[in-house]
C-alpha cells in the first residue's frame, strides 16, 4: 500500500461514525474518523501515536476490504463524500474525536497512546481552525476588493454621464444658436423679397398692361416652355432609341460572329476526327494484311474457297433452322425465374433462339406487374446451348429493346433495386436499354436510352440515361449508402411542360426520396444569361413544385414572344423569384403557379405603348396608340397568384422621362393600373401627369386621372 494514497469515506464509513454499528477497534475507528479525502494515509497514521507501519497497513486494509473507505481516484458509487456530509465538517470531526477520548468502551488500555491521539486530534483541530480563519480572511479581502471595483465602476459611470450631459448641453446650445442665425437670415431674406415684390408691384402698376394682354403673354410663355420641353424630350428619346438600336445591332453582330466561329471550329474538329479515324483504319488494315501474308503458307487456290463455302453453308443452314424453332415450352420457367427475382407477376409472349452472330435467347412482349405498367418488346440474353448451370442463371449483360414505363411503376422501380438476395437464382450485371418510353400520366417524355449496373446480389449500383445524341442530354443515378444521387445535364433542351422555354444548357444535382426529389444545385443558361437556385418536386396524389431561382443578364428578346404574342419586351433581365405550384397531374402542374419576387430590366423596350408620346400629347391620350417605350432601366416587384399578375413599385427611366406606379394584369388579359409620368427640364419646371391604364396587353388604353 502506497503511504501517499488519499482515501475518502464511503456511505458505510459515514454511517459507522454516526451509529457505531460494527464496533471497530479504537485505533481503526480513529483512522476512519481522520480520513477526509485530502490527507494521505501516512499523514493520518502520523496523527495516531504508537501505530506501527504494519498496524497502519492492516488497519487501512481492513477499512478498504469492509467498504468503509475507498481511494479518491475511483468514482463514487455508494454515497456522499466527507465534504458533502453536514455531519462531518471540521467541527464535527473534532467533536467526534473528543467523544472518542471520553467514551470508556472505546478507550485503549495504553494511556500514552490515548494521550498521543488526543494531541493529534488537538493539532488537527487547530489546523482546521487556522484554515477556516484563512478562508474568512480571504473572503473579507475579496469582498473589500469587489466593493472597491463597484465603487470605481460607479464613479466612472457617473463621470461619463456628466461628460455626456455636458456635451449634450453644448450641442444643444450650438444648435439653438444655429437655428436662431438661420431664422434671422430667413426673416431678412423674406423681408428683402417682400420689399422687392412690393417694388415690382408698384412698377407694374405704373406700367400695367391690360388683363387680356397679361393672359396672352402668360399663355405664350407657357406654350414656349412646353414646346422647348417637348423638343428636348423628343431629341432625348431619339438619342436613346439610336443608342439602344446601335447596341442591339452590335450585340447581334458579335453573337453571329461567335456562333459562326463556333460552328467553324466544331466542323473543323469533326473533319479532323474523321480524317484521323480513316487514317488509323487504313494503317490497321495495312498492318493486318502484311501480317496475314507473312504468316500464310502457299496452298492450292481451290482449297480455301471450298472450305469457306462449306462452312458458310453449314452455319447458315443451322442458323435458319434454329431461328424458326420456337422454345415456348420454357416460358413458364422463364416467367417464374424473372417473377421470383422481381417479386412481380411476369408474362412472356414468345421465346426464340438464334445462333448468329452469337447464340442468344430472345423474349418478346414481356409484361411486368398486375397493371401491365412495364412492357418490353424484346429481351435478349446470351444462350448457353449446352445447358450451363440449371440452378442459377448469371448474365454479364442483358439487352432490353423498346421499354415502356408508366408513372404507376416508378415507385416500384426503386423497390426492385433494393431487393438484395445473394441466393437468388437470377442475377444480371448490366441492363442495356434501347428506346425507353417514360409516360408520366398524361405527359410523354422524349425517348431515351440507358444502362443500369447491378451488384451480384441484385442491389442497384448506378445508371446512365441519355438521348441518342449523347451530348444533348445525360442523366446519372448512383446508389450512395441507400440514397439515390442524381446528376443531370442537357444542352439546347426544351422543358417537357414548358416547350417555349429553351435552355442553352441545364445542369442540376439532387437526391431522390420516396415520393420526392430535392434539387440542391440548379444551373442554367437562358437567353445568353444565367440562372441558378434550388428546388423540390413531390409526387403522389398531387404534384408539387417549389423553387428559388436567381436570373442574371437574361436577354428577353425573343423569350417573351415564345410565351405571348400580345406583348413585346426586350432588355437584359436580373431577377430573384420564388416559385410554388401544384396540380392533380403533371400536365396541369403549371396551370396556376404562384410566383413572387423582384426584377430589373436594362437597356430595353416596352411594346404597345409610347409613354414619351403620351406625356407630349397629354391630356389628349386618345391620340396615343401603339409604339414602344425605350428605357435605360425598368424595375419593380411582381406577384403572380390565381392567374393574376400584380406589378408594384414600378420604376422606369428613359432619358428625361421617368415613370412609376402599379399595374395589374387580370386573368382575362385586361389591364388596371395607374402610372405617374414626369418629363424633366433643365430649367427646373418638369411636366408631370398621372394616367389611368386599362385595355389589354395588346392595346393598352390611357386616360387622364381625375
Amino acid at each position: 500500500m502506497d503511504p501517499r494514497t488519499i482515501y475518502v469515506k464511503t456511505a458505510k464509513g459515514i454511517g459507522e461514525i454516526k451509529n457505531k454499528t460494527n464496533h471497530l477497534p479504537g485505533k481503526v475507528r480513529r483512522l476512519l474518523i481522520l480520513v477526509d479525502g485530502r490527507t494521505s494515509a501516512a499523514e493520518i497514521a502520523g496523527k495516531i501515536s504508537n501505530l506501527s507501519e504494519a498496524k497502519r497497513r492492516e488497519a487501512f486494509e481492513k477499512l478498504l476490504e469492509e467498504g468503509f473507505i475507498r481511494e479518491s481516484g475511483v468514482a463514487s458509487d455508494v454515497g456522499v463524500e466527507d465534504e458533502d456530509d453536514p455531519m462531518l465538517t471540521a467541527t464535527a470531526v473534532e467533536r467526534i474525536l473528543a467523544d472518542e477520548n471520553t467514551e470508556t468502551e472505546e478507550v485503549e488500555d495504553d494511556p500514552e497512546e490515548a494521550e498521543a491521539e488526543a494531541a493529534a486530534a488537538e493539532a488537527a483541530r487547530k489546523a482546521r481552525a487556522d484554515e477556516e480563519r484563512r478562508r474568512w480572511e480571504a473572503a473579507d479581502r475579496a469582498r473589500v476588493e469587489a466593493e472597491e471595483r463597484v465603487r470605481a465602476q460607479r464613479d466612472m459611470e457617473r463621470q461619463e454621464a456628466e461628460e455626456k450631459e455636458r456635451r449634450a448641453a453644448e450641442e444643444k446650445a450650438r444648435w439653438e444658436q444655429d437655428q436662431r442665425a438661420k431664422l434671422e437670415a430667413q426673416m431678412r431674406a423674406e423681408a428683402e423679397a417682400a420689399e422687392k415684390r412690393e417694388a415690382e408691384r408698384r412698377s407694374r402698376e405704373q406700367s400695367q398692361p391690360s388683363q387680356q394682354e397679361r393672359e396672352r403673354l402668360e399663355a405664350e410663355e407657357k406654350k414656349r416652355l412646353r414646346n422647348e420641353q417637348v423638343a428636348k424630350a423628343e431629341e432625348e428619346r431619339q438619342r436613346v432609341v439610336a443608342d439602344l438600336l446601335g447596341k442591339a445591332k452590335t450585340e447581334q453582330e458579335n453573337k453571329a460572329r461567335a456562333e459562326a466561329e463556333g460552328k467553324r471550329r466544331a466542323l473543323a474538329q469533326v473533319e479532323a476526327k474523321k480524317l484521323a479515324e480513316v487514317r488509323a483504319d487504313k494503317e490497321t488494315k495495312t498492318r493486318q494484311k502484311i501480317a496475314e501474308r507473312a504468316s500464310k503458307r502457299p496452298m492450292p487456290k481451290y482449297v480455301l474457297p471450298a472450305i469457306g463455302g462449306g462452312l458458310v453453308a453449314v452455319v447458315a443452314l443451322a442458323a435458319v433452322v434454329v431461328s424458326y424453332i420456337p422454345f415456348n415450352s420454357d416460358k413458364p420457367a422463364i416467367e417464374k425465374l424473372i417473377g421470383d427475382r422481381l417479386k412481380e407477376k411476369v408474362s412472356v409472349g414468345a421465346v426464340h433462339v438464334s445462333v448468329l452472330p452469337l447464340p442468344k435467347l430472345s423474349l418478346s412482349d414481356v409484361v411486368i406487374g398486375d397493371g401491365e405498367d412495364v412492357k418490353i418488346d424484346t429481351v435478349t440474353v446470351p444462350w448457353d446451348a449446352f445447358g450451363g448451370d440449371k440452378e442459377k442463371k448469371a448474365y454479364k449483360q442483358v439487352d432490353l429493346d423498346t421499354v415502356t414505363i408508366k408513372q404507376s411503376a416508378i415507385a416500384r422501380l426503386q423497390d426492385w433495386g433494393s431487393l438484395a438476395d445473394p441466393a437468388a437464382k437470377l442475377s444480371v450485371e448490366t441492363l442495356t436499354m434501347h428506346t425507353i418510353r417514360l409516360t408520366l400520366n398524361d405527359v410523354a417524355l422524349d425517348k431515351f436510352d440507358g444502362q443500369i449496373a447491378l451488384a451480384p446480389d441484385g442491389t442497384f449500383l448506378r445508371a446512365n440515361f441519355f438521348l441518342p445524341d449523347q451530348d444533348r442530354l445525360k442523366a446519372e443515378v448512383a446508389n450512395r449508402d441507400g440514397t439515390l444521387a442524381v446528376s443531370f445535364s442537357a444542352k439546347k433542351w426544351r422543358a417537357p411542360l414548358a416547350e417555349a422555354l429553351v435552355f442553352g444548357e441545364l445542369r442540376f444535382k439532387g437526391v431522390v426520396h420516396p415520393g420526392s426529389f430535392d434539387a440542391t444545385e440548379i444551373e442554367a443558361q437562358v437567353g445568353d444569361g444565367t440562372a441558378k437556385g434550388n428546388g423540390r418536386l413531390e409526387w403522389g396524389e398531387r404534384w408539387k413544385l417549389t423553387a428559388n431561382l436567381e436570373f442574371n443578364g437574361v436577354d428577353m428578346d425573343g423569350i417573351t414572344q415564345r410565351f405571348t404574342q400580345q406583348l413585346a419586351l426586350t432588355g437584359r433581365l436580373d431577377a430573384r423569384l420564388a416559385l410554388s405550384t401544384q396540380g392533380t397531374a403533371l400536365a396541369n402542374l403549371f396551370a396556376a403557379p404562384h410566383v413572387e419576387g423582384e426584377f430589373a430590366l436594362a437597356n430595353g423596350a416596352l411594346g404597345n405603348v409610347d409613354l414619351m408620346k403620351a406625356i407630349i400629347e397629354a391630356p389628349n391620350y386618345e391620340k396615343v396608340r401603339g409604339g414602344q417605350t425605350f428605357f435605360k432601366k425598368f424595375s419593380g416587384a411582381a406577384l403572380l397568384a390565381d392567374q393574376r399578375l400584380a406589378l408594384r413599385q414600378l420604376s422606369m427611366v428613359s432619358g428625361s422621362l421617368a415613370a412609376g406606379g402599379a399595374v395589374d394584369v387580370l386573368p382575362d388579359g385586361s389591364l388596371n393600373g395607374k402610372v405617374n409620368l414626369e418629363l424633366g427640364s433643365t430649367e427646373g419646371n418638369p411636366v408631370k401627369d398621372t394616367v389611368l391604364i386599362s385595355g389589354n396587353l395588346k392595346e393598352p388604353i390611357m386616360k387622364p386621372s381625375k
